[in-house]
């Protein structure tokens, strides 16, 4: 969903964007940061479990004059993943 936002600091107008994370060697070159509902938390190796927990995608925006940025979700679409 695209907002029309004002940015809180100078009054500019907000630009939707996203920000890629590049990924390990073997995976796809670059997936979407995502937010995970609740506290980290591991598993029995030591590293962070996403599992059973919902995850949503994160919309980004930035300030075409002053450069701030906002993190958005859309809570009422979880992440298939």
């Amino acid at each position: 969903m695209a907002r029309n936002l004002v940015c809180s600091e100078c009054g500019g107008t907000m630009q939707e964007g996203w920000i890629p994370m590049k990924r390990l060697r073997w995976s796809p070159p670059y997936d979407f940061l995502y937010l995970v509902e609740g506290k980290p938390e591991k598993d029995h190796g030591g590293l962070l479990s996403t599992d059973g927990k919902r995850k949503y995608d994160i919309i980004a925006y930035r300030c075409e004059q002053c450069g701030l940025m906002k993190f958005y979700v859309e809570p009422e679409s979880p992440r298939k993943k």
